[in-house]
């Protein structure tokens, strides 16, 4: 579940932490298969600075979906791809920010293949790798690189061990926790125009509850920008936390 958005998403949760004893499946922390659903609360905050003055800041709420409708297949991938549809909606909000992305489970990594997802969305010649085949207690891997429209990111993952995740529906325990980082390059669309990024960071931590998915994410973009006024950092702050979900042929019961 990492943004592919220019505006890149510290809940509460139960330390239990613990190394992973021995090698795991990716595919045992994140099932995929035509039906599954997930629905999430989300909040985004963000915090604007010019000369270490903040010069604005907006924060908003909102439920974000993710919906496994369909299988597809392409000719250079050997395996089942699955089109997942993601939809933001903010309250208060007009339409819904939607974006389709193709996944595959292949040997037990959870792979992210590129589709046309029209212009400013996310683009990548080869698959992004969520979840490795393999997974143990201290890995870590090149997750690949995005294009965002005019920026670049290029991912690092990293497996921080297991972890209880404390959700509105209830706690998960023993999640693996993991963590995907990595720079920021090029240019950002503002209303000035398209600005030069002097530097920028991605930083997303994700818990993978087993047999559910994703249950707890927190995604932090920090962007230095050059400006009119001077160099902008812009920080974008988004939370996610379980509500919902349907995973096999019966439905988890909905967070009240």
């Amino acid at each position: 579940m990492v943004h592919r958005r220019v505006a890149a998403r510290l809940l509460i949760f139960a330390i239990v932490f613990a190394m992973i004893a021995g090698p795991a499946l990716g595919n045992d922390f994140q099932p995929m298969a035509v039906g599954h659903q997930w629905a999430y609360r989300i909040s985004q905050s963000n915090e604007f600075r010019v000369g270490g003055q903040v010069v604005g800041r907006e924060a908003k709420a909102g439920r974000y979906t993710r919906d496994v409708v369909r299988e597809g297949r392409r000719k250079d991938v050997p395996v089942p791809l699955f089109v997942i549809d993601d939809v933001r909606t903010w309250r208060g909000g007009a339409e819904p920010d939607r974006v389709s992305t193709l996944a595959a489970d292949r040997g037990g990594a959870l792979l992210e293949y590129a589709m046309d997802l029209g212009e400013g969305l996310s683009i990548h010649t080869e698959p992004l790798v969520y979840l490795p085949a393999r997974i143990k207690g201290g890995l870590s891997w090149h997750v690949g690189e995005v294009e965002i429209g005019t920026m670049t990111l290029t991912l690092e993952g990293e497996v921080l061990g297991l972890q209880d995740a404390r959700t509105p529906m209830r706690t998960f325990e023993r999640c693996l926790k993991v963590r995907y980082t990595g720079p920021v390059k090029g240019l950002v669309e503002l209303p000035e125009g398209r600005l030069p990024i002097r530097s920028g960071r991605l930083d997303v931590v994700q818990w993978f509850a087993p047999g559910v998915g994703v249950v707890l994410a927190e995604e932090t973009v920090v962007l230095d920008v050059l400006t009119t006024q001077g160099v902008m950092t812009a920080t974008t702050t988004d939370k996610y936390s379980l509500a919902d979900y349907k995973v096999g042929s019966v439905p988890a019961r909905q967070a009240r």
